[in-house]
């Protein structure tokens, strides 16, 4: 077969497809049983029941195509998901489970389709796929809910780099550039899923540029044809580059909108302390990544290192400069003599390139940046495993007993780990039950605890679930303590963690009667610890409720103190127009009304602040 019939497969592929889909199916079958985690499904999706109606799917995809600003305008994962809450409800968790398992499965099998077509092997392409389909560090973008937007992104690149090798393939100029436009339609759908697709282009330019040395045109070591490779490459990219752009660019414009943290304050860009941080801390990312995909231990949901605020060893930058000159020698010898190979390690750093921290955003390392680009590094392996073969055959027992192993001890790891995501408590404890534990996971559980008392039936029940908040905040102030956090001018994501502990401790004293006046030096304390609009309006509301039972002689003070806090909040307000008018009315009406004696601060604050 040639051309578009080699897509076609032969009755072994598709036995192959089949099972490799329905492996994939079963082995996250379990995950529909789970239901939703406090790790971002309650802000970026519960909290919007209007962009997912569950009871008019049009209204839904008017409201996704037209309420701006909001936390993440993507398009197709929130069609996605207005789809699951029209079939199964919108609290209904198991539409969203449900969902992700069967986009994994499907690139599971459009991987095998790929692989087949770029390495030849039906065999080869099977065994890598089944290892893409068992690894452990694919749990997290499969179980949790906002993963949608990992799976859908890998969805649309693996048709894209479909669509392109159509186009290699094709004879007829017509089936040429349906194919081209096939993998524009794939670039809008995946920017729609994720904005990391802004990477998608140098992953396609990159399949052109190695085209000939992937599919066995041209042997491994055969000399670069640069002149022809330029005109194949970049001429072809330059529609999907702006493209890229011009949705990066809106897509940051809604979230400055919104007044989220895209770019984050703290050095960014070429900044020199960034620049040597990225330098130091890439190396570092890149063998976790390795050691997470092949020797997987205490997955997280929020490792902890490499941080900006936790100061390197001797030892950990030795094994920086080490990471980076093995990646560097390995590239180089690839490039010289296999540059079929050299591909995937491209791939794999191009599907990296969006979170080395360019625009930093708090966190340096999570398991679903490294969802797709895993393919690569598992196609590499194989394709060793079966060069070794071939030079080799009396180590094929060996050999299979290697990748039997691998494969079985990850599809155990992995069904373990996807218990960890039945519920929150069983993900958070989890998570503070690791060797090195988040500051993240201390104030989720506690947080948890709280909320379950919120439901119970009885004062003795009620006591208890507050009782084992409150035992693990103080668990997670002495975790803070053990942090030996260093002096930068970086926003830590373990700032605003802390200020969430000191808010459930406050919750605990409000459970416990403690009067609001007393109270308030926990939310100034949060306050302090991560400043944002939210902890300023806490700390205003508590002083405001302290002040209208405080003595005449107190009153002024504390709701002057109030009104401080609140003007901070109208700060922070002033990149959503929305808010700040929403935030203008409430001072009207908390403090024009009640303290006469404000008048001339609030009549300045309204000047001020006012579009």
């Amino acid at each position: 077969m040639s051309g578009w019939q080699d897509f076609l497969g032969s009755r072994k592929d598709l036995l192959i497809v089949f099972g490799l889909f329905a492996f994939s199916l079963l082995l996250y079958a379990r995950a529909t049983q789970f239901g939703f985690t406090s790790f971002d499904d309650p802000t970026v999706l519960l909290a919007h029941p209007s962009l997912y109606d569950e009871n008019s799917f049009v209204s839904a995809v008017r409201a996704i195509f037209s309420e701006f600003p909001r936390e993440e305008p993507l398009l197709l994962r929130d069609l996605s998901w207005a789809a699951d809450a029209r079939v199964y409800g919108f609290e209904n968790p198991l539409g969203y489970h449900l969902g992700n398992i069967v986009l994994n499965a499907v690139v599971v099998v459009l991987l095998f389709v790929l692989l087949r077509r770029w390495t030849h092997s039906s065999s080869l392409a099977g065994w890598v796929s089944l290892a893409f389909a068992v690894v452990p560090v694919h749990v997290e973008p499969i179980c949790w809910v906002m993963g949608r937007k990992d799976l859908l992104v890998a969805v649309s690149m693996l048709l894209g780099l479909l669509s392109q090798s159509f186009e290699f393939a094709a004879r007829k100029r017509l089936w040429k550039w349906l194919a081209y436009a096939g993998t524009l339609l794939c670039l809008v759908l995946a920017l729609g899923s994720k904005i990391s697709a802004i990477a998608f282009p140098i992953v396609l330019g990159l399949h052109r540029f190695f085209q000939p040395y992937l599919e066995g045109g041209r042997a491994p070591d055969a000399p670069f044809e640069w002149r022809a490779s330029f005109w194949r490459c970049v001429p072809p990219m330059f529609p999907h580059v702006v493209l890229s752009l011009v949705v990066f660019r809106w897509y940051r414009g809604v979230l400055s909108a919104h007044g989220g943290v895209f770019p984050s304050s703290g050095p960014t860009g070429l900044d020199p302390e960034h620049l040597m941080n990225m330098a130091l801390f890439l190396p570092l990312i890149a063998g976790e990544y390795f050691k997470s995909l092949f020797l997987p231990y205490e997955l997280s949901v929020a490792y902890r290192w490499p941080s900006v605020g936790l100061e390197l060893s001797p030892f950990e930058f030795a094994l920086s400069f080490s990471w980076a000159f093995g990646i560097a020698t390995s590239l180089g010898l690839l490039l010289w003599k296999r540059r079929d190979l050299a591909f995937y390690v491209f791939f794999t750093l191009a599907l990296l390139s969006p979170y080395i921290g360019l625009f930093y955003v708090g966190f340096w390392r999570a398991d679903r940046y490294v969802y797709l680009a895993s393919a690569g590094l598992l196609a590499i392996a194989g394709i060793v495993l079966r060069d070794t073969l071939k030079f080799a055959p009396k180590v094929r027992w060996p050999v299979f007993a290697l990748v039997s192993t691998f494969l079985g001890m990850s599809a155990v790891s992995s069904g373990i780990q996807q218990q960890i995501w039945r519920n929150n408590e069983s993900l958070w404890t989890y998570e503070i039950e690791r060797t090195e534990p988040s500051l993240l996971a201390f104030q989720s559980l506690a947080i948890e605890y709280h909320d379950r008392s919120l439901e119970a039936e009885t004062p003795l029940e009620e006591n208890r679930w507050i009782a084992l908040a409150d035992e693990v905040a103080r668990q997670g102030f002495a975790r803070r303590a053990e942090l030996d956090f260093i002096a930068t001018s970086y926003p830590l994501p373990e700032q605003l963690d802390l200020a969430n502990l000191y808010e459930v401790k406050n919750i605990v004293a409000l459970h416990r009667g403690i009067p609001a006046i007393e109270r308030v030096k926990y939310l100034r304390l949060a306050h302090a610890s991560a400043p944002n609009a939210r902890s300023a309006w806490l700390v205003a509301r508590t002083l405001y409720a302290a002040a209208e039972v405080a003595s005449d002689e107190a009153q002024d003070r504390i709701v002057s103190e109030s009104l401080d806090y609140y003007e901070q909040l109208l700060v922070y307000s002033t990149a959503d127009p929305l808010e700040l008018k929403k935030n203008l009315t409430v001072l009207n009406s908390y403090y024009g009304q009640n303290y006469p004696f404000l008048e001339d601060r609030l009549e300045d604050l309204r000047t001020r602040y006012t579009p």
